[in-house]
C-alpha cells in the first residue's frame, strides 16, 4: 500500500479522484492509519503483511478476505 497520509493523498489527487470517493486499499496497519487521517474510505486486505485481528483492531470502512471480493465494492455508494 502507499505509504502515509502525504503519499495518500497524492495518489488521489493525481489520479483525479476526489478523495472522499476514493478507496484506500491495503494490507498493513500504516495502510488503516494513513487513510483515517486522510479522510479516504479504507478496505483492509487479510492476503498480505498484517493479521486479521491487527488490521480489524484499527476498523477499516471494510475487511476483505480475498481478492475477488474489491469486485463487491466497486459499485456501492461510498459516501
Amino acid at each position: 500500500g502507499l505509504v502515509g497520509v502525504g503519499a495518500a493523498t497524492a495518489a488521489t489527487g493525481y489520479a483525479g479522484i476526489n478523495i472522499p470517493a476514493g478507496i484506500y486499499v491495503g494490507d498493513e496497519v500504516r495502510d488503516i492509519k494513513a487513510a483515517h487521517k486522510a479522510g479516504v474510505h479504507m478496505a483492509g486486505v487479510t492476503w498480505g503483511f498484517n493479521s486479521r485481528q491487527s488490521l480489524a483492531e484499527l476498523e477499516p470502512r471494510w475487511l476483505l478476505s480475498k481478492p475477488g471480493d474489491l469486485a463487491g465494492l466497486m459499485p456501492q455508494k461510498l459516501s
